[in-house]
């Protein structure tokens, strides 16, 4: 066991402002971590922690309130304990790195279970982890049930753990939120479209990623389009949004043709002229699909950008267990960089 059961440590020792420990919790809090199941970049680290120390213990420590919560615990069963009864209580207070080479002679700490009891704590180094505010949030630790001192380069490879531990904590936290905003940038209320059933979903390989699809009512129908950029991540998702807002602007700009209808070809052709210069300085590609249904003729026109258009079936196609669409295409001028630009012929809905 990591407790003890003699506070020598801790906000009641130290008399910690009220503010301050009303910031550590506001600060922990918008990791939204604590809670969260373990995640194997969290665990590589601690792993090869003791790997390289040759300890028994690493951990990376998350002070929730007066709980210290693991994020992760290489050689520890636990989840938590009472923040008051760790070493890296300490660490919480004076938010400044810490090495004890022997506890059981210091009066701190020579009172701590995980010192008196099995686990034969020794040595215990902490350094403190801050979210991109400042504030310390958690500690990185490594116990060792012998004294010991760190050499140089030892400290050295602490530093460069401890480092690695914040910026994986720090990205977490951005990508935690970037996910937010990706998904309420994805269309909300489904339209009502009278003997159609629209769905769709959108599921990264990662927190966030360059996939995305989107829908709005028009004067006579419903508009659809979904987008791939090429990659996962951080970076698709930053272009995902650009090509986003870029057919959204061309749609925009885009004359409509003498029935009222927008030109798909037209508005594909005005992306590309918007976002060309971006993909090329970022060497990467998207590809693109956009579509209009006229719900009351089953009129569908389309243009696709590369994206490939799997299939569509009639109703009677469908139940008949037919992959064959049962309706013919007419094609239209082709969008630049783009396939043809087709539509549905009316007499039937598809």
């Amino acid at each position: 066991m990591l407790g003890r059961d003699v506070v020598e440590s801790g906000p009641e020792a130290w008399g910690l402002p009220q503010d301050r420990l009303s910031r550590r919790a506001r600060a922990v809090a918008g990791l939204d971590i604590v809670g969260t199941p373990p995640e194997e970049r969290f665990d590589r680290i601690t792993r090869m922690a003791r790997l390289m120390f040759r300890t028994p213990i690493a951990t990376i420590t998350i002070f929730d309130g007066d709980t210290a919560w693991f994020k992760s615990a290489d050689g520890f069963d636990g989840r938590q304990v009472p923040l008051n009864q760790v070493f890296c209580s300490t660490t919480a207070d004076t938010g400044e790195r810490l090495i004890v080479e022997n506890a059981a002679v210091d009066r701190r700490f020579r009172n701590l279970p995980g010192v008196t009891g099995e686990a034969h704590i020794r040595f215990y180094a902490g350094e403190p982890l801050v979210d991109r505010n400042g504030e310390v949030v958690g500690s990185f630790c490594v116990y060792d049930d012998r004294p010991r001192v760190f050499q140089p380069d030892e400290l050295e490879l602490f530093e460069e753990l401890a480092a690695w531990a914040q910026a994986e904590l720090i990205e977490r936290t951005d990508l935690a939120r970037a996910k937010e905003v990706q998904e309420a940038l994805l269309p909300g209320r489904t339209p009502r479209m009278p003997g159609y059933v629209l769905a769709a979903t959108c599921t990264p390989s990662f927190s966030v990623g360059g996939d995305y699809y989107d829908w709005a009512r028009t004067d006579y129908g419903t508009a659809l389009g979904v987008a791939d950029v090429m990659g996962k991540g951080s970076a698709a998702a930053i272009m995902g949004a650009t090509v986003r807002a870029g057919l959204r602007t061309a749609s925009e700009l885009t004359e409509r043709d003498r029935d009222g209808r927008y030109r798909l070809d037209q508005v594909m052709s005005g992306m590309a002229r918007i976002v060309t210069g971006d993909l090329l300085r970022t060497n990467i590609f998207v590809t693109v699909f956009l579509a209009h249904l006229e719900e009351t003729t089953g009129r569908v026109d389309f243009a696709d950008a590369g994206h490939g258009f799997c299939l569509v079936v009639s109703p009677t196609a469908a139940s008949a267990g037919s992959p064959v669409p049962t309706c013919r295409w007419e094609s239209s001028r082709a969008a630049p960089g783009a396939r043809e630009a087709s539509r549905w012929p009316r007499p039937k809905r598809c």
